[in-house]
């Protein structure tokens, strides 16, 4: 999953997401660009490069129980649930 589908899906705007994950790289010692959240890019709607982070199902589960919180409880589920299909997908491969 990208930092850029977790905004659309937790209803943030990316630049949150971005410094929720710098936060979360910090607060856990990782290298700036790890397995857990790899630095990567693509094209807004103006063809400018962006900086966006894949993110593993360690990062996923940092992330989750941040955003975790009776306000967003449907989103926590919706982010859990893509989570358990993430896993599912990769133990078929």
């Amino acid at each position: 999953m990208t930092s850029l589908e977790l905004s659309r899906i937790n209803k943030k705007r990316h630049y949150n997401i971005l410094r929720d994950i710098r936060e979360e790289i910090i607060n856990h010692s990782l290298p700036e660009d790890s397995e857990i959240f790899r630095i990567s890019s693509y094209l807004d709607r103006g063809k400018k490069p962006r900086i966006l982070y894949q993110i593993n199902e360690t990062g996923l589960k940092y992330l989750l129980w941040r955003y975790r919180t009776k306000d967003s409880s449907m989103v926590y589920i919706e982010i859990r649930n893509i989570l358990e299909k993430y896993l599912k997908k990769k133990k078929k491969n």
